[in-house]
């Protein structure tokens, strides 16, 4: 079950609880974005609930990665919780080239820089990586079948 910024801010973590004792798998899609030690903190909190995905910004960079790999081990590790799976956001889907490129000054074609976000998320130790369709062919290629 797909748990978003819409539903999450609306119920709270107890939305979490709900579906975790209904015995749902949960995706909790809030898009962490922020310094490394404050994404660490949000995945090792979300990790307590059971949730088995998350999804952080790869624009946090290599060092916010890696913190919420390792906190989100601990917290679900805290819990009795198998570790989640966190899945790094490579672009929104509500920018194109011409945003990447003019509002935000990135000089890469559109499908290069989703490839090298997911190639951050990967090196840093990630599940996977969410993309819009054209991009996922290319990421499967490059990243291979285990990254989601």
């Amino acid at each position: 079950w797909k748990v978003g910024l819409e539903l999450f801010v609306s119920c709270g973590p107890e939305i979490l609880t709900y579906l975790k004792n209904q015995q749902k798998r949960i995706f909790l899609d809030l898009k962490f974005h922020d310094i490394p030690n404050t994404v660490a903190g949000a995945c090792r909190a979300a990790s307590r609930y059971g949730v088995d995905l998350i999804t952080l910004h790869a624009t946090a960079g290599k060092t916010a990665l890696k913190a919420a790999q390792t906190a989100a081990e601990e917290g679900a590790n805290q819990a009795g919780y198998p570790t989640p799976k966190l899945i790094a956001i490579t672009l929104l889907t509500s920018l194109n080239s011409r945003d990447l490129a003019f509002d935000l000054k990135v000089p890469l074609e559109l499908p290069e820089y989703a490839l090298n976000m997911a190639l951050l998320a990967q090196e840093s130790g990630l599940a996977g990586a969410v993309c819009s369709p054209q991009e996922v062919a290319q990421l499967r290629q490059t990243c291979g079948d285990e990254f989601l």
